[in-house]
């Protein structure tokens, strides 16, 4: 947790962004420090200087979500980026309190994504067979709790036919569930 707050207030002191209680460098915590500064202690009492973080120019996106979305766009176009940071930044707010972002606003969600997807030959599972084994837990998750679920290239290990009538149904099936954000990323357009 402090390895958080320690990147949080980096961010805060380089590019002027603010988090969560602006009081909260004053406040006392369980580890003894009353201010955040990029070094780390290590084990014999020293101080270890971290490596400069380097960041790349951002893209801004402005989005309003209300039960889902699908993004379409070609290969490199940013899609799998964006889940990402809408699925970081949806944790970064419910552990945190902070989000990349001028306004963010969120309820509490369990945060389920299908992004990068492997396959594992040695124990008899396949690309598709992740795929479909992860897609049956988010059709059969409980509607008592409310989840954010982020799709990238739905049924990309399959056939076109098949992939689309298949994601077709999947996506109408999950926009019906009123406890479900699905958001999902395609470069097939049809």
């Amino acid at each position: 947790a402090v390895d958080a707050f320690l990147s949080l207030d980096e961010l805060e002191r380089e590019f002027g962004l603010k988090y969560m209680d602006q009081d909260l460098n004053a406040k006392e915590n369980p580890y003894g420090l009353t201010d955040f500064d990029l070094e780390e202690i290590d084990e014999s009492g020293g101080v270890v200087e971290l490596p400069n973080i380097t960041f790349n120019p951002m893209v801004l996106n402005s989005i309003e979500v209300k039960n889902g979305f699908i993004l379409t766009g070609s290969n490199m176009a940013g899609k799998s980026t964006f889940l990402r940071t809408l699925g970081l930044n949806s944790l970064l707010a419910q552990t945190l309190g902070y989000a990349h972002a001028e306004k963010f606003t969120v309820s509490f969600t369990n945060i389920v994504s299908i992004i990068n997807k492997n396959d594992d030959l040695g124990s008899g599972e396949s690309f598709y067979y992740y795929e479909a084994n992860r897609i049956a837990g988010m059709i059969n998750s409980s509607s008592q709790v409310n989840y954010l679920f982020l799709i990238d290239e739905l049924l990309s290990g399959t056939n076109s036919i098949e992939r689309v009538a298949a994601s077709i149904a999947i996506i109408k099936h999950l926009i019906k569930r009123k406890n479900i954000i699905s958001c999902v990323a395609t470069h097939d357009v049809s």
